[in-house]
């Protein structure tokens, strides 16, 4: 594994330690400003200000999360970022909420030397059920339709 690999495995790793510790502007330090993140299946947000509106809940609640495998590949200012991940909280009733899923994220080293993420889907497995190509996008990439 490459420097730049490695460097993107050290991000992920403090935003997740910042994550554990309810340190919220730690952890967006590893997301460029305007970031694009799927919140939710089918809901994108634009944007650090967004990030931290849609984030602030969840991190003060005390949740945990864990990466349970990932892997990383980099290719000049680029990284790709897959992993499993695990959250675990307590909702308002006090009742255990878990949740896993598996994540894409796309890192961009900055002028800075810096990596951080520019575009990040958490859910990558889930995708809208309502989603339907359009007709002429389907023929146009060479499948036959009705």
């Amino acid at each position: 594994m490459g420097d730049d690999e490695e460097e993107v495995r050290r991000v992920v790793a403090r935003a997740d330690v910042a994550f554990n510790r309810g340190d919220l502007e730690t952890y967006l330090d590893a997301y460029e400003p305007d970031v694009l993140i799927m919140v939710e299946p089918g809901k994108a947000l634009q944007g650090r200000d967004a990030l931290r509106t849609a984030m602030q809940g969840i991190i003060a609640s005390g949740a945990q999360v864990t990466q349970l495998a990932s892997q990383v590949m980099a290719c000049g200012d680029l990284a790709l970022w897959v992993s499993r991940w695990r959250v675990e909280w307590q909702d308002r009733s006090g009742r255990s909420v878990l949740r896993e899923s598996c994540a894409s994220s796309l890192f961009r080293k900055g002028m800075d030397g810096a990596w951080r993420v520019v575009i990040e889907n958490p859910w990558s497995p889930c995708l809208r059920m309502d989603f339907a190509p359009r007709e002429s996008e389907v023929r146009g990439a060479g499948v036959q339709t009705g």
